[in-house]
């Protein structure tokens, strides 16, 4: 809380008391998250992945910083599993980290990022989800063509992984 009595008191100074500030990943963490990232996609047809160092760190990187917003501006909420599923997918199309022979940039991060998707439903239900494909066709298009926010793509992780939850008592 602000103290109006101390004229040095400012938003910022009473912010880094109450949160931890940002802290960026150590070498050993962000390689570590780097090979998790392409645990998820390692699907058979996807085994010739290429891609820019710089990008991926840099997704990585908003994922964290993304991480210290849910902790400030949501407490005591946290980010949560579905929701980095769900930035991964949104910075994965923002930036364009990976490149497949013979397919464009774009079309290459789609397909990463749909993967991304459907692996992380995978994980929270604990079963192997697989998708029609007319979902498939119909979620690549949108991250091929569609300007998705970050808030969109986790109400869309959220509305994929729904089905999959047992019922509510």
């Amino acid at each position: 809380m602000l103290d109006v009595k101390n004229p040095f008191d400012t938003a910022e100074s009473v912010l880094s008391k109450e949160y931890p500030p940002y802290r960026k990943l150590s070498r050993l963490e962000m390689l570590s998250r780097i090979e998790d990232l392409m645990l998820m996609l390692k699907i058979p047809h996807f085994h010739d992945v290429l891609y820019d160092d710089e990008l991926l760190e840099t997704v990585i990187e908003r994922v964290e910083m993304r991480r210290s917003y849910f902790s400030i501006y949501h407490a005591p909420m946290k980010m949560g599993e579905l929701n980095e599923t769900a930035l991964y997918c949104f910075w994965i199309l923002k930036l364009q980290p990976f490149r497949i022979d013979g397919r464009t940039n774009l079309d290459a991060n789609a397909f990463a990022a749909l993967n991304v998707l459907w692996y992380g439903i995978s994980f929270l239900t604990a079963k192997t989800v697989a998708p029609t494909r007319s979902m498939l066709d119909h979620l690549f298009y949108s991250f091929r063509f569609h300007d998705l926010s970050k808030e969109a793509i986790m109400l869309l992780a959220e509305a994929l992984l729904e089905p999959y939850l047992p019922p509510e008592s």
